[in-house]
């Protein structure tokens, strides 16, 4: 179903192709998955799969490629999305409608299905990514894990013969992985054709028929051998005095039901806490509280002596790095995005220094949104640091990572920690949370259903 010949790609402006000579045969029941460190390729892989490349992006194409018997930059990339359909890393750019079960049924709609069958495809793919209860929900009230269900969903109902999944799982609960998984099987005894980009894929067991590692842009024979995670010595040093309380929070958004319930925390200066629980939790809610973002419909919330706060009172003393970084990049380059905070608060700066620091330097004079997801992800990582937060609050940051990012990202927060900066932050990632959280706290259905000191 799938064929590459020579395939070398170069992106407009750019001084070396992202791609070089890849030649790959995929067929029809087979699971291939596609590994490699962020920047490697793998996403621009897959779009010169569905048309987006060339069709969209530009940039200089060379090789043969072939899917279910049509040429990708030849067709329309609407047209091609009835052959080949792709889960992107990010699941905003691909849902569009007001509601969780008008936006599964747009793409059926879109190739012609009748009502009846757009809609019992729909259904029955909200069932299997476990969204069926969410089917009237507003797609702007859903959590960063919902919507990439719904994402899967949107492509999986209208039955393409190709399907080309970009780190579709990276922000998904263990059920979501699940169902994840089990969509995959099932698309695979119809005889469909998959690509899997995945940093984390444990959670796929024996679906998978085929690996191919990318590395600067060529398959290799085979992957790298990788260290084996080493358990870290975590410090225990004595926390200082209260930094954030929380007294009997509630939220409800406006079209929506309650989200958090009766929340009552007290965070001290010098913890790392991990907050942890299913999608739709409420943790993102949560942390756009703490940050000021969002306004308690109950209860309050009190940072450092401030009984009430919004976001100019803790400006560049609370730092939140958003599970999207998609949603907080905006400067036309790396350098004006990383600088954009401290100069905005007439701090003095030095931003090639901090560059040079952070790894970023070769990155200075790039557009943010020319990056791969994971360089995105640093990227906003590091526009949050330059400001020196007293309170760091970390959403699913490891997410679109490879294993050398996020051990780097969570190692730097990890060293800011021990100098005395607070950090909470909330993953999936079981490796994660041990590591690093000296405290987790578990939310299920918007309550705190645990909470443990760990050492």
């Amino acid at each position: 179903m799938i064929k590459i010949r020579g395939l070398t790609y170069t992106y407009p402006a750019a001084e070396a192709p992202s791609l070089r000579g890849i030649d790959l045969d995929i067929g029809g029941g087979e699971v291939v998955l596609l590994e490699g460190d962020s920047g490697s390729g793998k996403s621009t892989l897959l779009y010169c799969l569905n048309g987006i490349i060339p069709r969209f992006y530009g940039g200089r194409f060379e090789g043969e490629v072939v899917v279910n018997g049509f040429d990708p930059s030849a067709l329309p990339v609407p047209r091609m999305a009835r052959e080949a359909g792709m889960v992107f890393q990010n699941p905003e750019s691909q849902i569009f409608m007001p509601t969780v079960l008008e936006d599964v049924a747009f793409g059926c709609r879109n190739f012609g299905m009748p009502e009846p069958e757009a809609r019992i495809r729909s259904l029955a793919a909200l069932e299997y990514i476990s969204l069926a209860r969410l089917t009237g929900a507003a797609v702007d009230e859903l959590s960063g894990g919902q919507k990439q269900r719904l994402a899967i969903a949107g492509v999986y109902a209208p039955g393409p013969k190709v399907f080309l999944f970009d780190e579709a799982a990276g922000d998904l609960d263990g059920k979501g992985k699940a169902g994840f998984a089990g969509i995959i099987g099932k698309l695979k005894s119809q005889g469909a054709a998959i690509i899997i980009a995945e940093h984390e894929p444990e959670y796929l067991g024996e679906v998978i028929d085929r690996k191919i590692y990318l590395e600067d842009g060529r398959i290799l024979p085979g992957k790298p051998a990788e260290a084996p995670f080493t358990s870290r010595k975590k410090s225990l040093h004595v926390c200082g005095g209260p930094l954030l309380e929380i007294k009997r929070m509630g939220f409800r958004y406006n079209r929506g039901g309650q989200v958090l319930r009766e929340i009552g925390l007290e965070f001290r200066t010098g913890e790392f806490t991990a907050v942890t629980g299913d999608n739709g939790s409420g943790k993102t809610t949560l942390f756009k509280l703490i940050s000021g973002v969002l306004k308690p419909s109950e209860g309050r919330v009190a940072f450092d002596g401030l009984p009430r706060y919004g976001l100019d009172d803790v400006c560049g003393r609370i730092g939140l790095l958003f599970q999207n970084p998609d949603e907080q990049l905006f400067a036309a380059t790396v350098e004006d995005e990383i600088a954009f905070g401290p100069r905005r608060l007439g701090r003095e700066f030095d931003a090639g220094e901090y560059l040079k620091k952070s790894g970023m330097v070769k990155y200075a004079k790039s557009s943010p949104f020319h990056l791969s997801r994971g360089k995105r992800q640093m990227v906003a990582f590091h526009s949050i640091l330059s400001m020196r937060p007293d309170l760091l609050i970390l959403d699913e940051p490891t997410t679109g990572l490879d294993r050398s990012g996020w051990f780097g990202l969570m190692e730097l927060a990890a060293r800011l920690n021990e100098e005395g900066m607070t950090v909470i932050f909330s993953s999936h990632n079981k490796h994660v949370v041990e590591m690093y959280a000296r405290r987790v706290i578990r939310l299920e259905e918007g309550e705190v259903s645990e909470d443990e000191i760990r050492v």
